[in-house]
């Protein structure tokens, strides 16, 4: 019995030691970074979305606002009570959640760009073409044409990203959503453009 009590008397610092040994490594370990936190559903609670980054596994913690917990121990720990801090569960990242790529982003940007000048362009001329009592000359036309389609082609992609093509990448149907409203685009501000031109010719 002597033998027990002194063995664990001897015990005793060790653990103390070990404790604060695990508290300095603690102290030491990477952070998850936290993207967002939301309103959860009971009041004085919020759900935090961490995510690893190492790997990019995502994870949800359940948390109330104001957590109860023991005094601080020599140690530096602090007891909370049970179920007070909430859950976590976490789910391995995939690419299809990943967030779009800053190359890829601007890569589809620039296609439509380039979709709305040349339609807007074509459609700039071939107005001046048929109407040629509104043309305003082929650098006119072209200018007026390119201007037109891009606005246009901006204020669909805003109004309509769906037929744009602006919530991911170009299908066929986004392309000529793209063509049809900028080549229209281009079309009418070529035609006010040779209206107001005529008007103040006549001045």
């Amino acid at each position: 019995m002597m033998r027990f009590v002194v063995a664990a008397a001897c015990l005793l610092p060790l653990s103390a030691a070990a404790q604060q040994q695990q508290t300095i490594e603690w102290a030491k370990l990477p952070r998850m970074q936290l993207e967002r936190q939301f309103a959860a559903p009971l009041q004085d609670t919020v759900l935090q979305r961490w995510r690893d980054p190492v790997d990019g596994t995502i994870c949800y913690i359940y948390l109330p606002i104001r957590v109860v917990h023991s005094p601080p121990t020599g140690s530096g720990y602090v007891q909370y009570g049970s179920n007070t801090i909430g859950s976590m569960s976490c789910v391995a990242a995939s690419a299809a959640a990943a967030p779009p790529s800053t190359s890829a982003f601007t890569g589809t940007m620039l296609v439509s760009l380039i979709v709305q000048l040349v339609a807007g362009i074509s459609g700039g001329n071939a107005a001046g073409a048929a109407l040629r009592a509104y043309s305003s000359g082929i650098v006119g036309n072209t200018i007026a044409g390119a201007i037109g389609g891009v606005g246009a082609g901006q204020l669909v992609q805003v109004l309509m990203p769906a037929i744009s093509g602006a919530g991911g990448g170009f299908d066929v149907g986004a392309i000529l959503g793209q063509i049809v409203s900028a080549g229209a685009g281009g079309a009418i501000l070529t035609l006010i453009a040779g209206l107001v031109k005529g008007i103040m010719a006549r001045r």
